[in-house]
């Protein structure tokens, strides 16, 4: 089974969370849903999804995202704007065209 990586923020994208998971669209509908309300997604109403990758196993996702945690905040940023320089919420177009087609996933 395949794993992401991803990155969410809040509106004024000023706080950022990277995060990893097999299941994209339903991990990012738990942030927004505020599944797990003492999250520190929750708390600081991040669940616009800027970022995210695709890998083939849990395991590489898991290594990506530990990666780029370790990073510094000017690195995370960039990785955003690289890919999605107006930090769009990048959530609907994976749900209208799937994550394979999603404009975002070069």
């Amino acid at each position: 089974m395949g794993g992401f990586v991803y990155i969410i923020t809040n509106k004024y994208n000023t706080a950022l969370y990277v995060g990893s998971a097999t299941d994209l669209l339903f991990r990012i509908q738990q942030h927004k849903n505020k599944a797990y309300k003492s999250s520190f997604s929750a708390r600081y109403n991040i669940s616009k999804l800027v970022y995210f990758e695709c890998f083939n196993s849990r395991y590489e996702a898991y290594q990506r995202e530990y990666q780029i945690k370790s990073g510094s905040r000017a690195k995370k940023i960039a990785l955003i704007i690289k890919a999605n320089p107006d930090f769009d919420d990048l959530y609907d177009d994976i749900v209208l065209n799937g994550i394979e087609k999603s404009i975002y996933n070069k």
